[in-house]
């Protein structure tokens, strides 16, 4: 039996007090693990506001790694995070894969979600005028 490691992604459009009952506006399975990893990377593109989002645990005060990893985006931030997808190049994430924790395997997976999830996901919290809560869970 071969185990295969996935890593869920939930978007919630709320503030994280109302995630509850909340319904998604969003999700994204990614194969394989270390998803955990991709700071350096996003940093290293100057997606700094989504690094900061990517590595700080939500409540800040909180367990500095718990899991599954709860992170948000205050409605600023979702502007911040928004203009940086907005300006970047996602051909960057093909030329740059080294950047990546497994390499050229995992380009197309952080692509889509560059190029497509975040940006609905940061799309809807904006029109509600909220913050944005992503669940990350599964295998690390």
């Amino acid at each position: 039996m071969v185990d295969v490691a996935e890593q869920y992604l939930t978007a919630y459009a709320v503030e994280p007090s109302a995630v509850a009952g909340a319904s998604p506006v969003g999700k994204a399975t990614l194969p394989g693990r270390h998803w955990d990893e991709l700071t350096p990377a996003f940093r290293a593109w100057r997606l700094t506001a989504l690094a900061d989002l990517w590595s700080r645990p939500w409540p800040f005060d909180g367990d500095d790694d718990p899991w599954p990893f709860p992170m948000y985006a205050d409605p600023d931030q979702v502007e911040r995070i928004s203009a940086e997808l907005a300006a970047f190049d996602v051909d960057r994430v093909h030329e740059e894969y080294d950047l990546l924790p497994s390499g050229d395997d995992d380009a197309e997976e952080v692509a889509w979600l560059l190029e497509d999830r975040f940006p609905d996901w940061l799309a809807t919290a904006r029109k509600a005028g909220r913050g944005l809560y992503v669940l990350r869970d599964g295998g690390k």
